[in-house]
């Protein structure tokens, strides 16, 4: 009797989990920011160089997935003015794609709080293409 008691409440344990993870409250998705930015940008060696980095957005939840779509416009600009304020030397330097990454993801994290109340609803900005020439 002490064994098919356990044996139920193991099966249920286990049952629990995938039942969370079907309801989707922790489903990861990602928002691919379609269009690249793109800029040019005067270099220390007087050349004009060019800067290319694609984003996408990965957000847990549907009400976070939905929040960052509807706002895809407010986002791309914060983004733009921050990617585009970085200093040759900034971009250029070792381990800086990390550190910008994680600088991009506190912007846009704040960017929804302010609008939305939103804050950890992105999980993480993913730079899809870095191209520096």
């Amino acid at each position: 009797m002490l064994q098919k008691l356990l044996t139920f409440l193991m099966l249920i344990a286990l049952a629990l989990p995938v039942t969370a993870q079907q309801s989707g409250t922790d489903q990861i998705d990602y928002v691919e920011l379609t269009e690249p930015f793109t800029t040019n940008y005067m270099g220390g060696d007087g050349r004009l160089h060019f800067l290319q980095i694609q984003v996408t957005l990965m957000t847990r939840g549907e009400i976070a997935r939905q929040t960052v779509y509807d706002n895809k416009p407010l986002v791309r600009n914060q983004l733009a003015f921050f990617l585009f304020g970085q200093s040759e030397d900034v971009l250029r330097q070792s381990g800086s794609k990390e550190i910008l990454r994680k600088q991009a993801l506190a912007e846009v994290r704040q960017l929804l709080t302010k609008e939305t109340g939103l804050a950890y609803g992105v999980e993480e900005i993913l730079f899809t293409r870095f191209i520096i020439q």
